[in-house]
């Protein structure tokens, strides 16, 4: 995952580059996705003419890439939209207590 996210800030002259935290934080929002997945949203994102990259932008862009029959939320959602279950999974891997 570090190297992906080095290949997106690499690609994006305006970014800084990631701290360690940030990393971490990217990692722990993007982990649940399959890698190639990931690697298609990075790429997709690297050749964009997008200057700044954020995490909500690579994390809707790996849902809408998630294959229909891989996705354990159901339809009727908007597929880049993080759910209810997504924001309590991400803030429980970073020892966040709701």
């Amino acid at each position: 995952m570090a190297r992906l996210l080095m290949i997106l800030v690499a690609s994006k002259p305006s970014m800084e580059p990631l701290n360690e935290p940030q990393i971490e934080i990217w990692y722990q929002a993007l982990r649940e996705f399959p890698a190639v997945v990931v690697k298609r949203a990075v790429a997709e994102l690297a050749l964009s003419d997008v200057q700044f990259v954020n995490l909500g932008q690579v994390f809707s862009l790996c849902r809408r890439k998630v294959p229909k029959n891989y996705s354990p939320h159901g339809t009727g959602q908007d597929a880049g939209t993080a759910t209810r279950q997504d924001v309590e999974r991400f803030a429980e891997s970073l020892g966040l207590d709701f």
